[in-house]
């Protein structure tokens, strides 16, 4: 969905019918909520992918609370993620993260895959309400 440019000056606003993403000025925060209500869900094939952003720091979706396939894939500055009221999604990979220390996945009930690995800092992982994961769970080179 987002491809990583370092060279971006501008803040970046994409407006759908029931969604807005919001990219900071400074391309380090990336918001995405819905401006008819503080819930966005999306359809299950809706697919979400934040990919090589260089300088992004913070991913704030916390009003996503179903989705398809979630990527946070090698965003060597990223920090903070959050996905406070996500409850069910096809696929969550968060891989190669270099600075991502925790991972809170408070509402997730069910997922058909769980790939997390390969993100250096990774201390701590919270996935209270888990229930199943159908076809993979890894947590690898942390």
């Amino acid at each position: 969905l987002l491809e990583g440019n370092p060279n971006l000056e501008v803040a970046v606003r994409i407006r759908f019918e029931v969604l807005v993403i919001d990219f900071s000025t400074d391309c380090t925060k990336l918001t995405m909520y819905s401006p008819l209500n503080d819930t966005y869900t999306t359809h299950t094939s809706l697919n979400t992918q934040i990919t090589g952003h260089l300088v992004l720091t913070t991913v704030d979706l916390s009003a996503l609370t179903e989705a398809g396939d979630i990527r946070i894939v090698t965003n060597p500055e990223l920090v903070d993620v959050k996905l406070p009221e996500l409850t069910v999604a096809s696929f969550v990979n968060m891989i190669d993260n270099k600075l991502l220390e925790q991972l809170s996945l408070p509402k997730l009930r069910t997922t058909n895959s769980l790939d997390i690995r390969d993100n250096e800092n990774l201390v701590g992982i919270f996935l209270p309400v888990l229930t199943t994961s159908s076809s993979l769970f890894q947590v690898r080179n942390e």
